[in-house]
């Protein structure tokens, strides 16, 4: 590795950790504004910012049009976890990224896919899998901690 191939290395890394912290201020106001909107579960804000972290996506784009494949993964990605962490249904889970329930399914489809067939995605969704499972089980005792039920009623 030449000098020079190194040095680009380093500004890129640069570029993308500025990147990712521009991210990371801006999705207290995305999960708030979309939350709020939508009566989305906390712990959906979480898996986004979770998601938007790890695959260096902004938060605002989950629920966009676009289908290209630096969004498309990781919303199918996040199709998958909700599915597996919630009770929310397909349509819900499709409200929430504007995608009907056929987009959904078939997302958790291709994730399930790819996990069969690639151990390296099998992992790394399993550990964003289990980071989820950890946040809903802390959300929960926090609700049980202030007297709340699930729905927010003591």
């Amino acid at each position: 590795m030449t000098k020079a191939q190194i040095l680009r290395g380093i500004h890129q890394m640069q570029a993308g950790l500025a990147v990712l912290e521009s991210q990371v201020r801006g999705m207290s106001t995305f999960e708030d504004s979309i939350g709020v909107a939508r009566g989305m579960p906390e712990i959906a804000g979480f898996a986004i910012a979770l998601l938007a972290k790890n695959y260096c996506v902004p938060a605002e784009n989950f629920p966009t049009r676009r289908r290209t494949e630096d969004i498309a993964w990781p919303r199918q990605i996040l199709f998958y976890i909700l599915r597996e962490t919630t009770d929310m249904t397909l349509s819900e889970i499709g409200d929430l990224m504007n995608r009907d329930h056929g987009t959904v399914l078939h997302g958790i489809h291709h994730v399930r896919d790819r996990m069969e067939t690639e151990p390296p995605v099998r992992a790394a969704i399993l550990g964003l899998l289990e980071q989820v499972r950890e946040e809903a089980i802390l959300l929960e005792f926090q609700r049980i901690a202030n007297g709340k039920s699930r729905e927010g009623s003591a």
